[in-house]
């Protein structure tokens, strides 16, 4: 086993000590639980996805798939970016579409409905921005293994 495989397998641990933390505090489900438009599900799915290949690929000394990993990486990032947007368009189309001048319950729906919308937003944010990097150092420790394979 190649020191490569020990520095993917220490990122990974980490990983998985964080997810279970987050599952302990109840994290999980503040962050991935609910969210109403599934993005942050579809970040973590890609990225648990992409790190165990990296994973492989670094076991194997292979880079078959850089730049599909690469590509993966900075899609993390714009997926993160348009749950974002998809969290302002909740905000601002379900917030302010019923507000009829002093109706108290009308006005505490649509704070709700900001706290939902910027939810999605900061959260898909957040998962897309760590996922990215997560994976980006994974790839500079696949590009190390494989440079000494050669």
């Amino acid at each position: 086993m190649n020191r490569y495989v020990l520095y993917w397998w220490l990122m990974w641990c980490f990983q998985v000590l964080a997810f279970a933390t987050a599952a302990k505090f109840g994290l999980y489900q503040e962050i991935i639980g609910v969210d109403p438009t599934h993005i942050t599900k579809l970040i973590a799915i890609i990225h648990v996805i992409a790190s165990i290949l990296i994973g492989w690929c670094i076991w194997q000394r292979r880079e078959p798939w850089i730049d599909a990993f690469w590509y993966t990486a900075e899609t993390q990032l714009s997926i993160g970016m348009i749950g974002t947007l998809i969290g302002f368009i909740i905000m601002l189309n379900s917030a302010f579409a019923n507000i009829a001048g002093g109706d108290i319950d009308a006005i505490k729906n649509s704070i709700a409905m900001i706290g939902i919308g910027m939810g999605v937003a900061i959260r898909a944010t957040l998962l897309g921005l760590l996922s990215g990097v997560i994976i980006k150092a994974q790839l500079i420790v696949l590009d190390k293994a494989c440079a000494t394979n050669s």
